[in-house]
């Protein structure tokens, strides 16, 4: 990927902005993502009214550590089981 064909944006967690470069189609998913996250800490700063902000932000980022950690894991038992279908097909026929 060429750095020509990126363009720069802010996005805000939590009140604090940060610069991102990203392609051109990926800017409504950032946007979406942005959204997405100030939704989830505003979520644990309701529900955990005596934690402050930062730890807020660190229970969403591990809670989207958590997901992406199952999704890779599904992944992979998911591509096991594949290998393991094509080697029965292989051994029946």
């Amino acid at each position: 990927m060429q750095d020509d064909s990126l363009i720069n944006m802010e996005v805000n967690v939590s009140g604090k902005t940060y610069p991102v470069r990203v392609r051109p189609d990926e800017k409504v998913i950032v946007k979406n993502m942005e959204k997405e996250v100030n939704d989830k800490i505003s979520d644990f700063q309701m529900t955990y009214a005596n934690l402050n902000k930062q730890d807020c932000i660190s229970m969403t980022l591990l809670t989207y550590a958590f997901k992406a950690r199952k999704e890779q894991s599904v992944s992979a038992l998911s591509s096991k089981l594949l290998n393991l279908e094509e080697m029965l097909d292989q051994a029946l026929n």
